[in-house]
């Protein structure tokens, strides 16, 4: 999984073959480890297959759902497949660093799920609370206040002379041009897998180059992050803590 998230760091791309070649691995020792199990408490089958159904189909109908969305990558599903595959039973906590307060025995996916959204939120926040502060005259006044916030979360504003020399930035204004006249739209979010963060900068440099913008000018973007690192992030709390923070803040 590190070696993933340095890789779609890096290229934005896992080629297949390492995708498929990491998911059957993962199906292997899934089966492995239900076997034995099984073989260990075989009165226990109900428990283990429900329990595993639910740490499967959760993990990856929810990611699946967002893939469809074009919130994530295609690898971004597999991926959060395979530690629902690889961290099938509560047997798994025996391994967690921390045990104090493991008492819910949550499946493992729904918890590194649950903390990697939290620490991605918990970074935008303070991110974007330094972007309102260092970039306020470039907010948009007429968008309403909770667009404004969203865009502020997820974005920030960079010169079209920065946006052309960089990469994997994807824009969150979209320009238009209508009769001669250039307008600005705002949107919050863009599609993974149907865009391609050079097809935006050539309309860009084609608009500079018209004379219709500036290099000067400002454009809001937005970092084309893949999830597999926020992901990577919550194994390894969840490695450390398991359950313990829910478990603490439910028994408050």
């Amino acid at each position: 999984m590190s070696w993933f998230s340095i890789y779609d760091i890096k290229y934005r791309e896992i080629p297949d073959k390492h995708v498929w070649g990491s998911f059957y691995i993962s199906l292997a020792l899934f089966a492995i480890t239900i076997a034995v199990q099984l073989s260990n408490q075989p009165s226990s089958i109900t428990a283990i297959v429900v329990y595993t159904s639910l740490s499967i189909f959760s993990g990856t109908g929810l990611f699946s759902i967002m893939y469809l969305m074009g919130l994530v990558g295609k690898a971004d599903v597999f991926v959060i497949t395979e530690l629902a595959l690889l961290l099938p039973t509560p047997d798994v906590y025996s391994i967690v660093v921390y045990e104090m307060g493991n008492i819910l025995r949550l499946p493992p996916v729904l918890l590194i799920v649950l903390y990697s959204a939290f620490i991605s939120i918990l970074i935008g926040a303070s991110r974007s609370f330094l972007v309102s502060i260092i970039y306020r005259k470039a907010i948009p006044r007429d968008l309403p206040l909770v667009k404004k916030l969203v865009l502020v979360l997820t974005g920030r504003p960079m010169s079209i002379k920065s946006y052309l020399s960089s990469k994997h930035y994807y824009p969150l204004t979209i320009f238009e041009v209508k009769e001669g006249k250039l307008t600005r739209k705002y949107r919050l979010t863009f599609s993974v897998e149907g865009e391609e963060y050079w097809e935006h900068q050539a309309k860009v440099q084609k608009l500079l180059e018209e004379g219709i913008l500036s290099p000067n000018d400002y454009i809001w973007v937005t970092y084309g992050i893949p999830y597999i690192v926020p992901l990577l992030v919550g194994l390894i709390v969840f490695l450390v803590v398991g359950d313990a923070p829910l478990a603490l803040f439910l028994r408050k």
